[in-house]
């Protein structure tokens, strides 16, 4: 009777005793393995950092000697790739696991739920929830079933988005999902609800910009709708309107909230700014409720004085900006002491106060971004001050945010011209394989990413990560979403995980596009801000797929390139960057070589970039980074100063991956 403990065996490998001879492999029966491990050591299970050899001669009591022997073993640490497209897979998928799953989720699609049922019984326990969660999140059902089924399932996933209830279940316990704008009438039950409940829902829907939903419901409450009708009407922002602005509906403004911020919005996006809109907006009930409507309103106010320059407003702002830090709460307060200390360094040109509150904005700050733009104008603001020693101080707190554009002209000012990100491998422990293992959704999320069903393996990989205490563990799940193809699973993952274990491979994928490919860099950088590498993704305003494309735009690409267009065609990664590469190539011809121009144009159109051109003048004239940060901070709509900004931040990552150095493409 012969035993040996091997040590790192290679997938195929010949073992010789005097008694048999072993062959270990993907070809060899591992019955008894698996027997004696409790895993199966197919190259796609656990890697065991030594395996067991036996023969039929050994004992029962020298079995568990041998099996404690391992348990020990296993808890020597073992080095992982932190490639992602290296990583091992800890679990045994053999293809009817697969087959089947793929099974249940074209029986779900076609809306035979008894089959996927059928073929989930076949597959396991775990396959029967997960099919009653198919069901759940495909199906029109009942709010008490979901509630049923987080009672009895308190560990999985929500089926339904809580935002996506939470207009509903005060009237109707039916989901919201199946709200298609004719069923409503049937879930809101008309006949039954009283008017001012259907007035409450309507003023809901709006308020979560749910305007057709809302518009269906005023439509049949006749003249009781007329003010929900006007509210509408503003929010789309409809030109013509001053009538409704001296009807009876607006006798009663000062009672109503909704309809005096649709009016004051509309008013001010279509209007000069005058003493009158500020004395309503004086008048308007400084209700904690509303705190975050009253700050929109505050800042589109302020955005439009700045950007046009009313010298003579520019103490109202101020004072606006000001009565607002009484009036938030702490995640808008960031933002709050922001503004002030933009107007007080860019209109008052009061460096002290400017000074102030950016340190108070450093303070409250929570994210990377923010820490890195506080410190930044923090910098800038000792220098208008001539304290450079604190100037210098500031601008090396900035620094330590690199990902961020900030953090990056920090850089810059600190002499470094390069981003380097740290690339430390990884240790992942035969230990946390095997955690990773008894992990039920990370299995889940990386079987649905291999079936390409990226949209729900998603709400898997990302709660199999946000459940584990375990970075390292986190870090597994989303390489493996990466090495599974699930780019956009693994982007979010990175993200979540942070600075906890850094993964560059999941934080700056680099799927799709060619090492030769012309504007690799910049193409990436722009998929990364668009769309996270989501090949699927479809915004509010119809963009599709990685490049964020409306079809109107992709439609006039196509025919440029004289290729054919169909909108489901935007959905193929492939097509969407073709169309996408060739309207960035345009805008750079269009703007000579401006990459911020390009950039703020896809965003936010050429036609709006023309009137900054001509309003905030041209930053192809400005001489350094600094200049070009306050022309970007100047553009009137947040998210396209927010989009530059990220793009050029990611650009300057994937450059330093390159090896290149930071260009801001003025």
């Amino acid at each position: 009777m012969r035993c040996a403990v091997f040590k790192n065996l290679p997938h195929t490998r010949t073992i010789n005793s005097r008694v048999s001879q072993v062959k270990v492999g993907p070809a060899t029966d591992r019955g008894r393995w698996r027997e004696a491990l409790s895993w199966d050591t197919t190259p796609s299970s656990v890697p065991p950092s030594y395996v067991i050899a036996e023969n039929s001669m050994i004992t029962g009591s020298l079995r568990h000697l041998l099996l404690r022997m391992a348990c020990v073993f296993l808890m020597l640490p073992s080095i992982a790739n932190s490639s992602g497209s290296d990583i091992v897979v800890p679990w045994t998928i053999r293809e009817p696991e697969m087959r089947g799953l793929s099974k249940m989720l074209e029986h779900t699609n076609k809306g035979d739920y008894k089959a996927t049922q059928r073929i989930a019984k076949r597959l396991g326990k775990e396959y029967v929830v997960l099919a009653q969660w198919l069901r759940l999140r495909h199906d029109c059902v009942s709010q008490e079933e979901v509630n049923d089924f987080k009672a009895n399932h308190p560990e999985w996933p929500s089926p339904v988005e809580r935002t996506k209830t939470a207009v509903m279940t005060s009237i109707s316990e039916v989901k919201p999902e199946c709200g298609r704008l004719r069923k409503s009438a049937v879930f809101l039950n008309y006949s039954t609800l009283p008017r001012d409940a259907l007035i409450s829902v309507a003023n809901r829907l709006l308020w979560t910009k749910r305007i057709r939903a809302a518009e269906y419901i005023a439509n049949n409450l006749g003249e009781e709708g007329l003010t929900t009708t006007a509210r509408i009407s503003f929010r789309r922002n409809k030109k013509d309107l001053d009538s409704i602005a001296v009807s009876p509906v607006f006798a009663s403004m000062s009672s109503d909230f909704g309809l005096m911020y649709d009016y004051i919005s509309w008013y001010i996006k279509n209007r000069q700014i005058s003493e009158e809109i500020l004395l309503l907006m004086s008048s308007m009930p400084k209700d904690q409720k509303y705190h975050r409507e009253l700050w929109y309103l505050y800042r589109l106010y302020i955005g439009e004085i700045m950007y046009y320059k009313l010298s003579r407003f520019y103490g109202t702002a101020y004072a606006l900006a000001r009565d607002c830090t009484r009036l938030v709460d702490a995640s808008t307060l960031p933002e709050v002491h922001w503004l002030l200390g933009w107007i007080a360094l860019k209109c008052l040109e009061d460096h002290e106060a400017a000074s102030t509150h950016f340190t108070d904005f450093y303070n409250t700050a929570r994210t990377q971004e923010h820490k890195s733009k506080a410190a930044y104008w923090a910098a800038r603001s000792a220098e208008k001050l001539g304290n450079a020693d604190e100037s210098l101080g500031w601008f090396r707190l900035a620094a330590l945010h690199k990902t961020t554009f900030y953090g990056q002209l920090s850089l810059l000012q600190l002499g470094v011209n390069k981003v380097l990100l740290d690339t430390k491998t990884i240790r992942y422990s035969n230990l946390h394989y095997l955690r990773c293992r008894k992990n039920l959704f990370a299995k889940i999320g990386y079987m649905l990413s291999r079936a390409q069903r990226d949209d729900i393996a998603d709400l898997f990989v990302q709660h199999a990560i946000k459940t584990t205490n375990s970075p390292e563990i986190a870090g597994m799940i989303t390489e493996l979403a990466l090495s599974s193809g699930n780019t956009h699973s693994a982007l979010k993952g990175a993200e979540y995980i942070g600075s906890k274990l850094l993964l560059p491979a999941s934080l700056y994928p680099q799927q799709y596009l060619a090492v030769h490919d012309d504007h690799k860099e910049i193409m990436l950088s722009m998929i990364r801000q668009e769309s996270k590498f989501d090949k699927k993704a479809k915004s509010r305003s119809n963009a599709i797929g990685l490049m964020q494309l409306l079809p109107s735009t992709a439609m006039e690409l196509a025919r440029d390139l004289q290729v054919e267009y169909q909108e489901s065609n935007l959905l193929d990664p492939e097509y969407n960057i073709m169309l996408g590469r060739h309207y960035l190539t345009k805008l750079l011809k269009t703007y000579n070589n401006s990459l911020v121009l390009a950039l703020a144009a896809y965003n936010a159109g050429p036609g709006n970039v023309n009137l900054w051109l001509k309003n905030l003048g041209d930053p192809r004239k400005l001489e350094s980074p600094g200049e070009l940060a306050e022309w970007i901070e100047s553009i009137p709509f947040p998210e396209t100063r927010t989009y530059i900004q990220r793009v050029l931040a990611n650009l300057h990552v994937y450059n330093g991956m390159s090896g290149k150095i930071m260009t801001l493409g003025q």
